[in-house]
């Protein structure tokens, strides 16, 4: 990665400074509660980065109503048939 000043992951909410070797979320980390909640519901496979929290687009409605339920300002975006909150 000594070719980029910056790298944009996690979907846009984390840079990396390779030069640095330092993180910077540009988000909030995943509620606990959130990720422990969708793990009760079984949500598999599931995916907990610093920033966000990714599954498969068939756990849209559970990852859906694990938000309401929690009253969490997230909302879910799609990428290939990949989720993320």
């Amino acid at each position: 990665m000594g070719l980029f000043d910056l790298v944009v992951a996690e979907n846009g909410a984390l840079l990396f400074d390779p030069a640095k070797k330092e993180e910077k979320p540009l988000s909030e980390p995943p509620s606990p509660a959130f990720v422990d909640r969708l793990r009760e519901l079984g949500v598999t496979p599931l995916s907990v980065g610093r920033s966000i929290v990714a599954t498969w687009e068939p756990h849209q409605k559970i990852v859906l109503d694990g938000i309401h339920e929690l009253a969490l300002e997230l909302h879910i975006i799609f990428n290939k048939g990949a989720g993320y909150a």
